[in-house]
């Protein structure tokens, strides 16, 4: 459009990145004569966008770089550093599967969304939307044993590692109170046959996310229906708990 910016806040005219993002968000799009001035590697390495780009600081100068939800991350991990991948949160409902696969594809942000702690991979669990729900309300394809409960997300061209680090189910976990709810529906759901395994299984992960704090169950609404021993689904008037044999 005519008005100098900073190289990390323009994208090449055929950047990877620019059919992800919504119509109206930054960065702007690098004047097609300076790909004339010099080449494609040079643009990219003094910080003109083709993929995402990786960020890092310290905790201190975390906000400065403009990332969503960071102070939260920060008061959940309590990390001293941040490394993460920016502009996520201007990325289309829609391409969230092709966004995983270039997350997936460059080893910068690859490397960010696998870290320990990282906040991509703690953002995308809670942010992104997987043909239209939360990575966490699907499950791996290759985790054949929760597929009594939890639908496979359907044509993912990012791998296994990407997709469970971003919150994609590859075992029974339940991080807060909203999956704890949701996994009480699913086992109330009479379309769903779980077997009694898995249905001790997942009473086991509601348990233990109780115990380690990470579900109040004053935020979680008690189920008006419950699996049954018998794989039926019960109203809870007529369900009883056994405490002997």
């Amino acid at each position: 459009d005519g008005e100098p910016a900073r190289a990390d806040e323009l994208m090449l005219p055929d950047a990877a990145l620019r059919p992800l993002l919504s119509d109206d968000a930054p960065p702007a799009v690098l004047a097609p004569e300076w790909q004339e001035r010099a080449s494609r590697q040079v643009l990219v390495a003094v910080g003109v966008l083709d993929g995402f780009a990786v960020v890092e600081t310290d905790a201190a100068h975390a906000v400065d770089l403009g990332l969503d939800d960071v102070d939260r991350w920060l008061s959940e991990t309590g990390s001293d550093t941040v490394v993460a991948v920016r502009d996520l949160d201007l990325i289309r409902d829609d391409a969230w599967p092709a966004a995983l696969a270039l997350l997936a594809g460059q080893p910068e942000t690859r490397a960010a969304v696998l870290a320990p702690r990282s906040y991509t991979a703690w953002w995308l669990a809670r942010h992104a939307r997987l043909h239209g729900r939360r990575p966490g309300l699907w499950r791996l394809p290759s985790a054949t044993g929760l597929g009594a409960l939890y639908d496979p997300l359907p044509g993912s061209t990012a791998d296994d590692a990407v997709l469970a680090a971003a919150g994609v189910r590859a075992a029974l976990a339940v991080v807060d109170s909203r999956d704890a709810a949701d996994l009480l529906t699913r086992l109330a759901d009479p379309d769903r046959r779980p077997d009694a395994a898995l249905v001790a299984d997942a009473h086991a992960a509601l348990a233990a996310a109780v115990v380690d704090g990470r579900v109040d169950p004053a935020d979680v609404d008690p189920p008006d229906r419950v699996r049954a021993l018998d794989g039926s689904v019960a109203d809870v008037a007529d369900a009883m708990v056994l405490d002997a044999p």
